[in-house]
């Protein structure tokens, strides 16, 4: 019984608590401390962002990309702007400006070249010095009691 009285009198302060809070949040006490609270919340980040920037030498970053397209910083919408590869090498010809003519020269000499950007701009490749990673999954008792 006494348990009982003791768990209803704590339900009612948690009811209380909340009934307090809702008045909070409606009188506006609640914007002012959450505010207080994302203020605090923000500034270790804040700092944090700081301290990078300072250890990396970076003294501002770039501006984003502006909505206002008179700015020179716009977004960019249009497809016909939007090109990254204007000069793409032509596929018939070999790297030495000779034109392909047979289909050995293809597949002995130009494919490889292809092949070979390919690998190491498109792909990219393993560093020599790659430590050896090894990873062990712990034996677990997959019996049930």
């Amino acid at each position: 019984m006494k348990i009982g009285r003791a768990l209803e009198r704590r339900a009612m302060r948690g009811m209380d608590a909340g009934v307090l809070l809702a008045a909070m949040l409606l009188l506006g006490a609640g914007a002012t401390a959450a505010r207080a609270a994302t203020t605090l919340d923000l500034a270790p980040a804040a700092e944090d962002h700081r301290h990078m920037m300072q250890r990396l030498g970076i003294t501002a970053l770039r501006p984003g990309p502006s909505g206002d397209e008179q700015a020179p910083n716009h977004a960019n919408y249009d497809e016909a702007l939007a090109n990254p590869f204007p000069d793409l090498p032509e596929v018939l010809t070999l790297k030495n400006g000779r034109k392909v003519t047979t289909a050995d020269m293809w597949w002995n000499e130009r494919r490889p070249e292809i092949v070979e950007d390919f690998a190491s701009e498109v792909i990219g490749r393993v560093p020599t010095n790659v430590p050896n990673v090894t990873s062990l999954m712990p034996r677990q008792n997959t019996s049930s009691r």
